[in-house]
């Protein structure tokens, strides 16, 4: 299977060909409807407990924003959104990351890795509200305002054109459970379990 955003459309499913070359059948559809900042993009897959995971990032251009994890039975099943995984996080912004990837140790544990892309510009809880609020407004002024003050914020964001990635760092943080929720806490410093062999 094959989770892609799918034009910042929704988030599409696909199941894949034998030999992974052709995507053969849409076979689930995630977050229609959406516009920026609630489009998901930055998909990250995982499974736990019999129970298959969709790890999602809002949309602000290389901003971080709020992220979302959706389960479900099966890849062809509809998810259903569980809610920001990260615990208590002042950003409000992934703790200032985007999700990447889940990965499963050998011992068991989850890691998850984020990409950060402006380690230069970090968002307290106040400046990601705001620049959501801006975006919001912009795409859909029907349902969201923001106030002058919003789009200061905004208009002092770096622009996606002027973006060097190349700056960009890592956040790898462990991923628990609270029975089929992951979470995700902050930790300045941690080690990964490690699987010791039987001799």
């Amino acid at each position: 299977y094959l989770f892609m955003d799918g034009n910042h459309e929704g988030v599409y499913g696909m199941r894949l060909s034998a030999d992974y070359t052709v995507c053969e059948k849409i076979v689930s559809r995630q977050y229609q409807g959406l516009k920026p900042p609630f489009t998901r993009e930055g998909i990250a897959l995982f499974e736990y407990a019999n129970k298959k995971y969709l790890l999602t990032s809002g949309m602000t251009g290389y901003i971080p924003n709020q992220s979302d994890v959706a389960v479900s039975d099966s890849w062809e099943k509809p998810f259903v959104s569980l809610g920001n995984p990260h615990i208590n996080d002042e950003t409000k912004a992934s703790f200032n990351s985007q999700i990447s990837q889940v990965f499963r140790l050998s011992s068991g544990q989850y890691l998850s890795l984020a990409d950060r892309w402006l380690p230069g510009y970090l968002l307290d809880g106040k400046k990601a509200d705001a620049i959501r609020k801006a975006v919001a407004a912009s795409t859909d002024p029907e349902n969201y305002s923001a106030t002058d003050e919003d789009y200061e914020a905004f208009r002092k964001m770096p622009a996606i054109e002027k973006t060097d990635t190349a700056i960009s760092d890592y956040v790898w943080l462990p991923v628990t459970f609270a029975g089929d929720k992951p979470q995700i806490s902050w930790h300045s410093t941690w080690k990964p379990q490690i699987k010791k062999e039987k001799v």
